[in-house]
């Protein structure tokens, strides 16, 4: 019924825009609308719901100055205001104007037909299907397009038709003519009504198959695909770049890698948008255009890529973050997530902006640029967080992967053995991540619209449910996105490790020597404890008896059968330091898990055993250099104190028979070791030496 309905019209008789802001009933603030209409000049709008409901006018002029027309008022009845130059508000009731007021309606049923007719608009006033005519050829389309047009204007011009609002159906069918009539321009509207469509068929087809009509057209188009192409390189090659710098041990090699693959990436991203917006699609992209878009992106890129490096480095170490062997806790995780979220989602909003106004340009006021501005940094740290927080959850600890920096036959095995576990890991890592990200941002983004639309007096307000609708489209849309191109970088990345490692294998394998601790002359050979006489007597040769130290290099000493596995060849032996000077030893351990954890040392010391207990991540526990039989284990706290037990980091599961990682020395060494895990498990994942360097004692 008609009457259910209460509804306001506006008429805008101003040389000024006049916003008509709708609020809830109930709201005692009216601080942010719930919806809002733009009505240009010499224009009217008319506004109806089922529910009573509050509003207000502002006027904006061309410089984007405020004023209020008519303070906030609860509906009591139907009204019709009408807005003159001198914002001079006339009040009446609707009613006594029947006749604007089904002007308004049939208005209203029109935008409403043509928006349900998917943006079909010229078609649609000519009263002919559009995918049925684009079928024919082109002389057959222009004839049904001439006939359509007569039929329509003799039907609704002024002078044949008395009915309210003729005369302006009839403009809009002779601009609807005047667009359609032309083949080069027809084109040009089917191509943007296909590129409006949203993501799907219609819109590629817009992107890379568009209707083209004249040479100019078809040139236009080459010249896009030749720029879309060059961008997509650039983004290869910054992404191969980065996978080919990131976690090198020169800090110079990370940051340069990161900067210029940063900038390549960014800079390929933008021409990739610039060769895909809709005013490419209309009118062509220039060379210039391109260019200038290219250049922001890049310097943006470059800048966000020196912003990764500068908090991976303060947060983990300059290419630790990138290491599948680093051991990133889940607070530093999130910390560079957050970080460089915030600090991508700044750089990228004034990015755009700048490619608004130096390419486009378009205005964009310091209101503008700081609100988007912080916008970004809101949403890109809130998606950084959660991004941070699901990559170290998919990642068990970093045990799966640990063993990338092991020397010999072991790092052979572990090479071949973990390959594909270690990019399903990547992958797992980083689709995960970006997944995450991109869902969040879009979720946070869609919240942020709602707000900048609020803040913005130039923008319409969209209902909260439009806004709604549009998050869970663009959750959908950027999701699949982010996480096909997170995979397929996740591959090159592995492939570019995998080349790297068996590159460096080779040359090693190559480049070897033979070389004994003592002398890189002095041949050794470690299947026997002593060499024969004429190969110690040797010219050129030092005296070997003189080095010979009281502890026998010892490689395989089995363990007694109750503090050993076995059937692991990794825990069977000893370590033997023997070393020319006596030191003391010192066992360090830090602890990445989630329980509380404590370190136990036994060794003995002039005859008795001493048994030395430390708490705590970062303890340490010194080691006269006279002591002997050494034993380090470690214990966790699940309401009674658990050793940790032996894990196998490579297949990611407990060795069995499940025993007590235990490690035996015979000589005092120095080490530290890290623990890690979750609330499921703790084990030791890393063991380094006094040079920093990883070790095999696992």
């Amino acid at each position: 019924m008609e009457d259910q309905y209460k509804s306001v019209l506006v008429v805008n008789k101003t040389n000024e825009k006049i916003t008509l802001y709708i609020y809830l009933y109930n709201d005692p603030l009216c601080w942010l609308s719930w919806s809002s209409k733009i009505i240009p000049e010499d224009e009217k709008y008319l506004y109806r719901s089922e529910d009573r409901f509050q509003f207000c006018l502002t006027a904006t002029d061309a410089k984007k100055k405020k004023k209020t027309v008519l303070s906030v008022q609860k509906w009591v009845s139907d009204k019709l205001f009408v807005v003159y130059d001198s914002l001079e508000v006339k009040e009446s009731n609707l009613a006594d104007f029947p006749q604007e007021k089904q002007i308004c309606l049939r208005l209203l049923n029109k935008d409403k037909e043509i928006a349900e007719g998917n943006g079909v608009n010229l078609y649609e006033l000519l009263k002919l299907n559009m995918d049925n005519v684009r079928k024919k050829p082109t002389e057959e389309q222009n004839e049904l397009i001439r006939k359509a047009f007569f039929q329509e204007i003799r039907r609704w011009h002024p002078d044949r038709c008395n009915i309210d609002g003729a005369g302006q159906i009839a403009r809009e069918i002779i601009v609807a003519y005047e667009v359609l009539r032309y083949p080069e321009k027809r084109a040009t509207y089917h191509n943007l009504v296909d590129y409006d469509s949203g993501w799907g068929r219609k819109k590629l087809k817009a992107i890379f198959w568009p209707e083209c009509y004249t040479k100019e057209q078809k040139d236009n188009y080459r010249r896009r695909m030749k720029q879309f192409a060059l961008s997509l390189g650039f983004v290869v090659g910054g992404i191969a770049l980065s996978a080919c710098t990131a976690g090198l041990a020169a800090p110079v090699l990370v940051v340069g890698g990161a900067v210029t693959g940063g900038a390549l990436t960014c800079g390929g991203i933008q021409g990739v948008q610039r060769a895909m917006k809709r005013s490419s699609v209309k009118d062509g992209c220039s060379w210039k255009k391109y260019s200038k878009s290219v250049l922001i992106g890049g310097v943006a890129g470059a800048v966000i890529g020196g912003i990764g490096v500068g908090v991976a480095a303060g947060v983990v170490g300059i290419g630790a973050a990138s290491l599948q062997t680093a051991n990133v806790t889940v607070a530093q995780y999130v910390a560079m997530g957050a970080g460089t979220g915030a600090a991508g989602g700044v750089v990228a909003s004034l990015s755009n902006d700048a490619d608004k106004r130096i390419v486009d340009g378009e205005h964009v006021s310091l209101k503008e640029v700081v609100g988007h501005a912080a916008l970004g940094a809101a949403v890109g740290g809130v998606a950084g967080i959660a991004g941070g927080a699901v990559t170290k959850a998919v990642q068990p600890g970093g045990a799966a992967a640990a063993t990338g920096n092991l020397e010999g036959d072991i790092a052979e095995q572990v090479f071949i053995r973990t390959g594909a576990r270690r990019v399903g890991l990547a992958i797992a890592r980083n689709v995960s991540k970006a997944v995450t990200e991109s869902g969040t941002g879009a979720v946070i983004g869609s919240a942020g619209k709602f707000l900048e639309e609020r803040l913005d007096d130039s923008m319409e307000n969209r209902p909260p449910v439009a806004h709604v609708k549009n998050a869970a489209k663009n959750v959908v849309t950027e999701v699949m996105v982010d996480g096909g191109k997170s995979c397929v970088s996740s591959l090159a990345s592995h492939g570019c490790t995998e080349i790297k490692e068996k590159l460096k294998k080779s040359f090693k394998s190559s480049s070897a020597k033979p070389s004994n601790v003592f002398n890189q002359d002095t041949e050794y050979d470690e299947k026997s404890e002593s060499q024969s006489p004429e190969k110690k007597n040797q010219p050129g040769r030092s005296k070997w008896d003189e080095f010979r130290s009281s502890e026998k290099y010892s490689p395989a000493v089995e363990r007694e059968p109750s503090e050993r596995n076995s059937d692991d060849p990794l825990h069977r032996f000893y370590v033997s330091t023997g070393d020319i000077t006596p030191q003391n030893g010192r066992i360090r351990y830090i602890s990445e898990g989630d329980w509380r954890s404590k370190m136990i040392v036994k060794y003995r010391h002039r005859g008795s055993t001493v048994i030395t207990e430390v708490c705590g991540s970062g303890k340490s526990v010194e080691i006269p250099s006279n002591a002997q039989s050494i034993t380090v284990r470690f214990q966790v706290d699940r309401l009674i104190w658990c050793d940790i037990k032996m894990y196998d980091r490579i297949n990611g599961d407990w060795i069995k028979p499940i025993t007590p990682h235990i490690f035996y020395y015979k000589r005092p060494p120095i080490r530290t070791f890290t623990l890690s895990g979750s609330l499921y498990y703790e084990g030791v994942i890393r063991i380094i030496d006094e040079k920093y360097d990883e070790l095999s004692e696992m």
